[in-house]
């Protein structure tokens, strides 16, 4: 095995890397008060920084349910770092379906 170690997934944040030289992003908290939730509800992503542990939250809840960021909606989250009290951050998240196209030689 090399001095990078094993490529695999973190056990602590959850993201593939080589773990030899692996560190887990900052940790954040992130609820949607207007979904019901509080910060007992709060989801923890491992992101640099607050406004990417609200679109890391985005893409997770939509990957869940029926796609209502990406298809236009807004939703309102309060993100901080774990372990830490108060209000955090607010930031309106929206989203949007960005088309990819391909081609290819044909023979």
């Amino acid at each position: 095995m090399s001095e990078l170690g094993s490529f695999d997934r973190c056990g602590a944040c959850g993201k593939y890397d080589f773990l030899g030289r692996h560190k887990c992003a900052p940790a954040w908290e992130v609820f949607w008060p207007y979904g019901h939730e509080d910060w007992t509800d709060a989801a923890t992503v491992h992101v640099l920084s607050a406004q990417y542990a609200a679109e890391e939250w985005a893409s997770s809840h939509d990957s869940n349910g029926d796609y209502d960021i990406v298809g236009g909606s807004e939703a309102t989250v309060r993100v901080r770092p774990k372990g830490e009290d108060g209000l955090g951050l607010e930031f309106i998240v929206t989203g949007e379906t960005v088309p990819e196209y391909h081609a290819r030689e044909s023979a």
